[in-house]
This record gives structure tokens, sequence and C-alpha cells, in this order.
């Protein structure tokens, strides 16, 4: 079993991430299985306001990392960008994001596979056109785990498959079989999101791309508040 209730800070946000494989990947991670019984869990003690807790069942924070060091006058830039991908991966486990703080500055995503999956950071090229950076990518994955979001936070995301992507993410082939609930409290400013999918809870394909192709959901999905919620999606912001 996998518990977490500290973190790191990144970009200025404290992130505590939890997966069975990893907590954050920038590379590849292949055909591995999480086996039934196990439990990945993020929970907050209350102490540090402003955290963003991911759990995933085989990662918690897929990413894809630009850093801007790399591209401002270095030309290889194209090779350092990191992979983020997870590719013929299943989990069994039940994946668990707990808050416990009803304010704007609480975010909890789950996943069944990821918690999030979308890229760090963007800056532009040394010549001022903008960076094209290819979306981490989720291919060929299963959930079989339930996952779900409980306790109280100002914003849930929670998918069968990734919590989020709200910067862009590829998930091709996949399928969800668990059961997905954003239980977690509203916030009482009414600051409260919740975006909850069979797939995946929100995705967005306005920042550089994402796409959601040939994925199904079979598994119940169910929340405690008014939400986003979709069999696939729960919000899909189209490409502008």
């Amino acid at each position: 079993d996998i518990n977490v209730s500290k973190g790191d800070t990144y970009g200025g946000t404290t992130y505590h991430a939890a997966g069975a494989i990893a907590g954050i990947n920038g590379g590849t991670i292949e055909n591995c299985v999480v086996k039934s019984g196990s439990v990945v869990k993020i929970y907050g003690d209350g102490s540090k306001s402003g955290v963003n807790r991911v759990a995933g069942g085989v990662v918690g924070w897929n990413m894809k990392h630009v850093s801007p060091e790399y591209i401002n006058g270095d030309p290889s830039y194209d090779n350092l960008l990191g992979l983020g991908e997870i590719i013929n991966c299943i989990n069994h486990a039940s994946v668990e994001a707990k808050g416990r703080r009803q304010s704007k500055g609480e975010i909890l995503s789950a996943g069944g596979i990821a918690g999030k999956s979308e890229m760090a950071a963007t800056s532009d090229k040394p010549d001022g056109s903008n960076l094209h950076v290819h979306a981490t990518l989720i291919q060929g994955c299963a959930n079989f785990g339930s996952v779900k979001t409980s306790g109280k936070t100002g914003t849930a995301y929670v998918g069968g498959i990734a919590g989020s992507g709200i910067s862009s993410t590829d998930i091709i082939f996949c399928f969800n079989a668990g059961a997905v609930n954003a239980g977690a409290v509203a916030s009482e400013d009414n600051y409260n999101n919740a975006f909850i999918g069979g797939i995946i809870g929100s995705i967005n394909a306005n920042y550089c791309g994402s796409e959601l192709l040939w994925c199904a959901n079979a598994g119940v999905i169910s929340a405690v508040n008014d939400c986003y919620k979709g069999e696939i999606a729960g919000v899909r912001a189209p490409e502008e």
C-alpha cells in the first residue's frame, strides 16, 4: 500500500503525489500491473493550505517538463523535454485523494492510471516563436480499481484513467471498469468545481492540443455534489 501525506514545492505550488509505480513520471512506464488488494492514497493533515494532492494507480503525476533554461539559447531543446508516457499498464488497486480544507487553493486529482497527466511548464523558443510540445501519453491502459476523492477540497478532478489533463495530454485505447466517485465536500465559498469522468475528469485541447481516442468506460460514476460529469470526460475544452 502507498500512503503519502507530505510533498514537494514545484513552480511555487506544493504537490503531494502518490502512485504505485512512481509519484512523478517524466519518462516511459510500460507493461506494468498493479495487483488487486493494493491501496494508493494521498491525504492532508490540514496544516498547510494551497496544496495539490494527486493520486494515481500507476503514477501520481505524469509529466512532460519543459525547462526554460534548456530552451533559451539551446538548439537541442527538442531532446530535453522528457516523455511522460504510460503504455500498456493495468491497475487493480483502489485510489483515493483526500483533502482537509474547503478553500479555493485546495485541489484533489485522482485517476486509475494517473492522477494528473499534463505538461508542467512552457516557454518560447529563442527566436520568439511558440514552442510546440507533444502531449503526455497514456495508451493501451486499463483500470479495474475504484477511484475517489474524499474529505474537503476546493476543486476535484476524478477519472477512471486520469483525474485531469488540463494542459496537453493524449489518452488512447484505454478502458475503465472501476467505480469513480467525487466524494469531496464542496467549499463554503462556492468555489468548488468537481469534474468526474469514466476516463478523465477534465481534458483541455486548447493548450498544445489533446486527444481522447478509442476509449471506453464500464464503471459506475457518482458524486456527492453538483459537478461536471460524463461517461468518458467530465469536461473537454475544444481546440480553438
